[in-house]
């Protein structure tokens, strides 16, 4: 890739210096030492390329410079990823993983009912997991006796829907 790019590596002292080849224009931002080269080409901004050294372990010291701009602190974790022209680490973001207990799932089963017979299915798979449903703390809202059972709460949408159609049909004729 650099090649295509009109550069041509040098090595000179373990360090690999990019030479423009003939006939292209700009330069790469590369830093030696003291002195830091920019690039017409690739520079984003107003930026410059800085040099890391890889430690023993593997770890990349990132210049304070580009952890300021890019608000990388201790900690942060990355992607590294490879692309045909190098190394590109990015961004991850970890997100914690809640592994649940049977005892949770057993609340969530209980919690999350909304008739009897959700109810009752509730208590039947808590009970294949080993479990004594009346042993769960969940919601004191959910208690079997005052759920509705399905063909109740059937005819509880079956009362909103119409209600929704009625007004449907009157804020059409208004209109």
């Amino acid at each position: 890739m650099i090649r295509d790019a009109g550069f041509k590596p040098i090595q000179r002292n373990t360090l690999y210096v990019l030479e423009l080849t003939e006939g292209t224009r700009g330069s790469l931002p590369v830093r030696f030492g003291s002195f830091t080269l920019k690039s017409d080409i690739l520079n984003i901004g107003n930026s410059a390329m800085e040099t890391s050294r890889v430690g023993k372990r593997g770890t990349l010291v990132i210049p304070v410079k580009l952890r300021q701009r890019f608000n990388v602190k201790e900690g942060d974790l990355f992607f590294a990823e490879e692309h045909e022209d190098g190394i590109l680490l990015r961004p991850a973001v970890a997100v914690p993983v809640e592994i649940y207990t049977p005892e949770r799932k057993a609340e969530f089963f209980l919690n999350n009912a909304v008739t009897k017979e959700d109810y009752d299915a509730a208590c039947e798979d808590i009970r294949a997991m080993g479990l004594d449903p009346a042993k769960i703390p969940h919601t004191e809202d959910v208690s079997r006796d005052a759920l509705p059972s399905n063909v109740e709460m059937d005819k509880g949408w079956e009362a909103i829907r119409k209600k929704l159609s009625k007004r449907a049909l009157i804020s059409k004729r208004h209109a």
